[in-house]
């Protein structure tokens, strides 16, 4: 890219980076402060941002969730602590289809029957599709904190990969 300076807008960082590293050869050494690596692009909450990081790693072993997922609310926090994004929720359950069990609860603010309900559907689901308890819960409940009562009481029951679908 010898001398020519390229402006790019924030939320289009991740996406425009790939494609000059494609374009110029993927940088050097040499180049000083301007050699960029695959691993210092992180991704933001911008819509332009197509990047979603899996839950999952290759090996099936449950990748961390980012700090930034972690509700604000000490109360709304899981005893795992697992959290995804609305876009990792998606991509899972695009590559799982039935295999994955969501729960998506928008009933009042009482408490016993959100709870009770979102814990039926993922046992219903479970149970139509012949789930194991490996088969991973993503929870989606409008009230962060009743989410986190979800996600607990369907570890209490035995499964062992629960999400709470912050954002």
């Amino acid at each position: 890219m010898n001398g020519y300076r390229l402006v790019v807008q924030r939320g289009l960082t991740a996406l425009a980076l790939p494609i000059l590293f494609t374009a110029c050869g993927g940088g050097s050494e040499q180049e000083g402060d301007t050699a960029y690596t695959a691993q210092t692009i992180q991704t933001t909450d911008s819509a332009a941002t197509a990047v979603v990081s899996p839950l999952f790693a290759d090996d099936g072993s449950v990748m961390p969730s980012p700090p930034s997922l972690t509700p604000a609310d000490p109360q709304a926090h899981t005893r795992a602590g697992r959290y995804a994004t609305e876009a990792q929720a998606e991509q899972l359950e695009s590559a799982l289809g039935n295999r994955s069990i969501s729960t998506v609860v928008n009933l009042g603010d009482n408490e016993p029957t959100v709870v009770e309900e979102a814990v039926s559907l993922a046992l219903m689901h479970q149970s139509a599709h012949g789930l194991s308890l490996e088969a991973p819960v993503l929870v989606r409940v409008r009230d962060l904190r009743l989410a986190a009562a979800t996600a607990d009481s369907l570890a209490d029951l035995g499964f062992r990969t629960v999400f709470v679908v912050t954002r």
